[in-house]
């Protein structure tokens, strides 16, 4: 309960709308304020993009070129960059890292066009794995977490994500 009550107290204090806590061994919500509510995921969707991206590598060491659109658009749109300059050559598993430790938008659109031919297929597979995962209230719109009022889930979807994506050995 002591658990329980500094979660509500946190919430309370930083004013969190929605918010749930998961054991991890279990899968039982500990506390949960609003966890399901509709909620835009931002980054956190590249957690989905992460995931797909791992089920679906063929190699770690596949390099890439960074292409100008990819550092353009990101710029244009206020994605995270992590330093990657167009024409610099990265392998798959640096695009994974670069994913998962600093959101960047330029690795997680080359993954998607490396994997599955283009952003909106990448964002069809998100989708896919979603509802194999019995997600109802979770859709994708992009792939970057960018926003779009397409993009959506809830806490308790969002950890049910986190979850699988912790089972993943590579993810």
């Amino acid at each position: 309960s002591s658990t329980s009550s500094s979660v509500e107290r946190i919430s309370d204090e930083r004013n969190v709308d929605n918010v749930i806590l998961v054991d991890l061994d279990s899968y039982e919500s500990i506390v949960e304020k609003s966890a399901d509510t509709t909620i835009y995921p931002a980054s956190m969707t590249k957690v989905m993009s992460l995931l797909v991206a791992c089920e679906n590598m063929k190699s770690l060491n596949t390099k890439l070129k960074v292409a100008k659109k990819y550092v353009d658009y990101a710029y244009n749109v206020g994605g995270s960059l992590f330093g990657i300059k167009q024409g610099e050559e990265l392998d798959t598993q640096d695009l994974l890292y670069l994913t998962s430790y600093y959101s960047d938008t330029v690795a997680v659109l080359m993954l998607a066009d490396h994997i599955a031919g283009s952003e909106e297929n990448f964002v069809n597979l998100m989708n896919d794995k979603a509802r194999e995962l019995g997600l109802k209230d979770t859709h994708f719109d992009n792939c970057t977490g960018l926003f779009s009022e397409d993009n959506y889930t809830t806490c308790r979807e969002m950890a049910a994500i986190m979850a699988y994506a912790l089972d993943n050995p590579l993810c």
